[in-house]
């Protein structure tokens, strides 16, 4: 089998009489070639000087341009000149024209009728030869493009060891300066933890007093020492690049950075980068909550319009099935007091009068109950006229707030007790604003609960400021210390970071009330618990029309 990147070879035939082409290619047609015929003269120069062949089976006796006549003119140009001819003549068998046709160049000449297996085998060899001059051709050109490869490759690597070089030196100047300049503190380690170098202790204050021949970990706060020392070893048996962030005094946090250099000819150290990040920590925070939020929206919008279409479907199929139900009855008794006792869906026939308006009706139950949720979900994803103030009903706020946590209710398996009587005032506030205010205390309540027995309230206020209204949110949960509580609503300050809070809900939560005169404020109850208290300013006629009341 022939290499698939040589060219395959190529032969022409000519002749000027139809069946002498069928015969000679039809002797030749099993070779390994690509078999190509001209009728005349004219004809083949044409397709020779168009394309290189291995050899050429040429007529002598053609009209017009006969073969003889065809050699001389290949002859006379550079790229057909060494092309093999083997002429084949039927009239021109005397030695003049066999001697004519070796001294313009043929490599053979044959007589008609051909013998099948001497022309085969005549043509075999120059395919052959055509063959490993590809061959050779190629290797030559492989050996060429090589040749030059190597050279180009050394150029490279020559200019590439010159730019090391300097690169390196470079880089030496670059990490004095750096260890110099950085902002960053930077501390030089052996693996017992000792400093051996460090660059600025001064720029963090908690390791002002650092110096070589310290433990860096004993710098390091007591409740982040755990956690920076499996760094450490992490560093020191994988060599590693790991990061880890550590909080620091004044609730400040710092990213520390670990790297394992040297080795074989030098001593390994890990080197130590520590930065202060807090002011980035609280950006990205805040980025987070705010894409967080924008999402929620967007979803809530998405969903409340997704579920509204099958939601009208089920309610309209629900109102089709009671018709159904309550024509088909009369059919159904009848076929049981000719049959006697018999079953639907496995439910015997004497319950159904009692069983299907009940099922029926669970399911327009709860078709509206999705509907509500809806409802609610969408007047939170709108955002127009969110900075509105009306008068606002706590009880149809709270409902609303409690139809959209109904998951996390049933998942708390708590107990949420309303109790928010029709005389409470009316508020002056935000209705939309107002529910993510207590969804937000609602599910804190809940996320605080014990496994059972869990219970949250809400009620009014006992004591309320003269021309405010107040509702409390209380939970019988783990309870917060009264720090906790004091920080309860600074921005990034939570006590659930572990199972992913933020910090960010209960900081947004009072910069709403306070954005509609209001406020949040936090107490422990005195048998555990929190309870948090939502004041607003009460509704007075004449602020708002009577159909402002939500």
């Amino acid at each position: 089998m022939t290499d698939p990147a040589i060219r395959n070879p190529r032969v022409l035939v000519v002749d000027d009489r139809p069946e002498n082409l069928l015969s000679i290619v039809t002797i030749l047609e099993d070779l390994d070639a690509d078999l190509v015929t001209a009728s005349n003269g004219q004809e083949a120069l044409e397709l020779i000087l168009d394309g290189d062949f291995a050899v050429v089976l040429l007529d002598a006796h053609m009209p017009e341009i006969d073969g003889f006549e065809v050699v001389h003119l290949m002859s006379g140009v550079q790229s057909t000149r060494k092309i093999p001819i083997i002429f084949i003549s039927a009239i021109h068998k005397d030695e003049r024209h066999v001697f004519e046709g070796y001294n313009l160049g043929a490599v053979d000449y044959l007589f008609k009728p051909i013998e099948p297996d001497i022309l085969r085998g005549k043509v075999t060899v120059f395919l052959d030869l055509f063959r490993q001059r590809e061959i050779i051709r190629q290797q030559a050109a492989e050996l060429k493009r090589v040749n030059e490869e190597m050279e180009r490759r050394v150029a490279e690597r020559t200019h590439e060891l010159s730019e090391a070089e300097k690169a390196r030196r470079q880089s030496e100047d670059a990490m004095r300066s750096l260890f110099v300049h950085s902002p960053d503190l930077i501390v030089s380690l052996d693996f017992d933890g000792e400093v051996r170098f460090v660059n600025r202790p001064e720029s963090l204050a908690q390791f002002s007093h650092l110096k070589v021949g310290d433990q860096f970990a004993n710098a390091v706060q007591s409740s982040s020492r755990s956690r920076f020392l499996r760094g450490f070893r992490r560093a020191i048996l994988g060599g590693d690049r790991s990061a880890i962030s550590i909080a620091m005094e004044n609730e400040r946090w710092l990213q520390i950075r670990f790297s394992r250099i040297g080795g074989q000819n030098q001593e390994p150290v890990i080197l130590v980068f520590a930065t202060d990040v807090t002011e980035v920590r609280a950006l990205q925070l805040q980025a987070m909550r705010n894409a967080h939020l924008v999402t929620v929206g967007i979803l809530a919008a998405s969903i409340a319009h997704e579920v509204n279409n099958p939601n009208n479907a089920i309610g309209f199929n629900a109102n089709l099935l009671r018709n159904i139900s309550r024509d088909a009855m009369p059919i159904l008794h009848q076929v049981a007091r000719e049959q006697g006792p018999f079953e639907l869906g496995g439910i015997p026939f004497e319950e159904m009068d009692e069983t299907v308006p009940r099922l029926i009706g669970d399911i327009e139950k709860n078709a509206q109950r999705i509907k509500e949720i809806v409802s609610n979900l969408k007047r939170m994803a709108r955002n127009e006229g969110s900075g509105q103030r009306t008068a606002v009903n706590f009880q149809h706020v709270v409902d609303a707030s409690c139809a959209i946590l109904d998951n996390a209710i049933r998942k708390h398996s708590a107990q949420v007790a309303i109790n928010l009587p029709d005389s409470l005032p009316l508020a002056l506030g935000n209705q939309v604003q107002l529910e993510q205010v207590f969804i937000n205390l609602i599910l804190n309540a809940l996320q605080a609960l014990p496994t059972s027995g869990g219970e949250v309230r809400v009620y009014p206020a006992e004591r309320s400021p003269s021309g405010r209204v107040g509702v409390v949110v209380e939970d019988n949960g783990c309870g917060m210390t009264r720090e906790q509580l004091r920080l309860a609503m600074e921005p990034f300050y939570t006590t659930r970071q572990e199972s992913g809070g933020t910090g960010l809900g209960l900081s947004i939560c009072h910069k709403l009330l306070t954005d509609l005169d209001g406020d949040l404020e936090f107490s422990p109850r005195p048998h555990g618990g929190v309870r948090a208290t939502v004041i607003l300013p009460q509704y007075e006629p004449g602020l708002g029309a009577p159909d402002d009341v939500i």
